[in-house]
Parts: structure tokens; C-alpha cells; sequence
């Protein structure tokens, strides 16, 4: 092969790499929601890099402590946002990748009422993390 084109073969590797690249970051790191009850291929949205991974398990609850179905709960972290539906039990899950110490934005809307909440949760290792958000007046959530 003469150097014109090898640079040629070269370029169009380097333009399949990329694209490749991208489409296995669309895949694999999700970036989009994903409805209650389907296993995703990936975790957060976005940011490339490793982090810890886990399951965020939950029970929203309203002031007079009932599970509150239908709810969505909308998880941000570094690597993008998770946003999950409740079940008629209140319950949701939702796969997370975050950095040591990071803290999460929660959202949680049910019908016209909307609450939020920076949380730090460290998942020391386990594959799952399971809290009850309770829904506060003044639209402030409580983690259990």
C-alpha cells in the first residue's frame, strides 16, 4: 500500500472508532428514562469513566406516611439522570453510577406538587441502597 493510502485507511479507522465510540456511549451509558420494570443496559447517562454502580431502591411516601403511586422520581448524578415511575405500592428502582461522596439531586413529582433534595448516599459497597423518601411540606423530601 503506498502512504496516500494508508493516511485514507487510517482517517477511516479513526472515523469508525469514533463513531463506534459514541453509539456504545449512547448504549451503554443510557442517557435517556427508562420506564419502570426494564433492566437497562447501563447506569447514570453521559460521563465516561468508571464509578460505583448500584441499585437505588425506594418507597415514596406522603405526609400521612401512604405510598404514593405514579410518582416520578428523577435521580441526577455526575453521570446523568435516572427517572423511574412508582408502583401502586410507592416503590421504584433505579440504577445509579456516582463518585465517592458525591451528592444526588432527587426530584419527585406527584401530580401538580414537586419536591427536591441534595442527598449524599454511599452505597459502602453494596450492590443495593434502599431508603423511603418522605414527602415534607414546603416541598422538602425526607430520606430514611
Amino acid at each position: 500500500m503506498n502512504r496516500q493510502m494508508q493516511k485514507i485507511n487510517s482517517t477511516a479507522l479513526g472515523l469508525l472508532l469514533i463513531v463506534t465510540l459514541t453509539i456504545t456511549s449512547s448504549g451503554c451509558f443510557g442517557g435517556g428514562t427508562i420506564g419502570t420494570g426494564l433492566t437497562p443496559t447501563g447506569f447514570g447517562g453521559g460521563k465516561q469513566g468508571s464509578g460505583i454502580q448500584f441499585n437505588f431502591i425506594g418507597t415514596v411516601l406522603n405526609i400521612r406516611n401512604t405510598p404514593i403511586a405514579n410518582a416520578t422520581v428523577t435521580i441526577e448524578t455526575s453521570f446523568g439522570l435516572v427517572s423511574r415511575k412508582t408502583d401502586s405500592a410507592g416503590r421504584f428502582r433505579a440504577p445509579l453510577t456516582i463518585t465517592s461522596g458525591e451528592y444526588l439531586k432527587i426530584d419527585v413529582s406527584s401530580g401538580a406538587n414537586h419536591y427536591s433534595q441534595r442527598q449524599q448516599i454511599s452505597p459502602a459497597g453494596a450492590s443495593e441502597v434502599y431508603q423511603t423518601i418522605k414527602l415534607e411540606e414546603g416541598g422538602k423530601l425526607e430520606l430514611k
